[in-house]
């Protein structure tokens, strides 16, 4: 119920039943009670005042003093800007396309090194300033992730657990064939692997291939002009599959071949 101020002399007076008059002020008491009007025991009516806020009094012959102004909102906070400025960076990586060589996929040899690389753009960069505040992030490229679908074991007596590669950076694509020494084994690729199994319908649960993986990780980097500076990691992924095969030398007679003549 509402409650008369000391601008009325009977502070205690409750109006009950009664209508506010001009120039009573009331205080708000026992919110509750205006809702349990069933019996009628509070009705208030309003005289159709508009309640104001309250504004220092003005003395005469002086003028009236303005007020302050707000009080300026707080800066932000840097790791939001940095997320948002995340959001923006991650669209701009691209999707991981992996390339396996020189040989093509379906004509890898055992045995024979092979190049391992991924496609980087580079450096992806952007800033973004509020309220004062900057903050800047670079986004690279870190490492790769392989997982190669050969098993590290051998297949044919039950391994499953597939070989694996770890590189720093995208790795390189592999050059032509023709420019690479003859013999394989000195090819060394920064980030490489070398198969040991042939890719038959038995290991490869009937596909004859082996499916690779690629999980490149990036790391996007921020710092603001508040000092505070931090990463965010962010990872994209690419698969392929190779078909492998095994080279075996076999001596065979050739009938047209001329023996030389025996010698002592």
């Amino acid at each position: 119920m509402y409650i008369q101020t000391d601008a009325n002399t009977d502070f205690a007076t409750y109006r009950v039943k009664g209508t506010a008059g001009k120039g009573d002020l009331y205080r708000l008491d026992c919110k509750s009670a205006l809702t349990l009007d069933r019996n009628l025991l509070v009705q208030w009516q309003s005289a159709g005042y508009t309640f104001m806020p309250y504004a220092e009094p003005v003395v005469p012959g002086q003028a009236r003093r303005a007020p302050a102004p707000p009080p300026p909102p707080p800066p932000p906070d840097p790791r939001v800007l940095a997320y948002q400025l995340f959001k923006d960076l991650q669209q701009q990586v691209p999707q991981q396309q992996i390339r396996i060589g020189p040989m093509k996929w379906d004509e890898i040899i055992v045995k024979v090194p092979q190049w391992l690389s991924g496609n980087d753009p580079g450096a992806q960069t952007a800033s973004l300033t509020f309220r004062g505040v900057s903050v800047t992030m670079t986004t690279r490229l870190e490492s790769v992730d392989w997982t190669m679908g050969e098993p590290k074991g051998d297949p044919d007596r039950g391994a499953t657990d597939p070989a694996t590669v770890s590189c720093d950076g995208p790795g390189e694509p592999a050059p032509p064939i023709a420019t690479l020494p003859e013999d394989a084994k000195t090819w060394a690729p920064p980030c490489g692997y070398t198969f040991r199994w042939r890719s038959i319908p038995e290991r490869t649960g009937g596909s004859g291939t082996w499916p690779v993986r690629a999980l490149v990780h990036w790391n996007a980097h921020w710092e603001a002009n508040t000092g505070d500076r931090g990463d965010i990691p962010l990872q994209r992924t690419a698969q392929t599959a190779v078909k492998t095969w095994e080279l075996r030398v076999q001596l065979v007679n050739d009938p047209n071949y001329k023996q030389p003549p025996p010698t002592r």
